[in-house]
C-alpha cells in the first residue's frame, strides 16, 4: 500500500502546477498564438504603443529590437491602422 501511496504523490508532483492556453481564437481575426511569459519590458498592449517601441529603437539604432517590436505589431494586430497593408 505504502508503494502505491509513493507513486500517486509521484504523479500528481509531475503534473504542472497550472496549464496556460496559449492559442486563442478571436472572431473576425482567426488563431493567434499568445507568449506564456508575456514578453518583456517593450511590450505593450495597444498597436500604436508599440509600434512607437519599435521606431525608438531603430532611431537608437537597436535594430534586434526594432525588428522584434515591429513584428509584433504586425502580428498581434493585423487590421490595425499602424500594420502594413499588404501589396496586392
Amino acid at each position: 500500500m505504502n508503494r502505491w501511496f509513493l507513486v500517486f504523490i509521484a504523479f500528481f508532483l509531475g503534473l504542472p502546477l497550472r496549464s496556460p492556453a496559449p492559442v486563442i481564437y478571436t472572431p473576425g481575426e482567426g488563431w493567434r498564438y499568445e507568449s506564456v511569459e508575456g514578453g518583456g519590458n517593450w511590450t505593450r498592449t495597444r498597436a500604436k504603443d508599440q509600434l512607437d517601441v519599435a521606431e525608438a529603437a531603430f532611431a537608437r539604432k537597436d535594430y534586434s529590437l526594432a525588428k522584434k517590436a515591429a513584428k509584433r505589431t504586425v502580428t498581434r494586430w493585423p487590421f490595425s491602422d499602424y500594420a502594413p497593408t499588404p501589396s496586392i
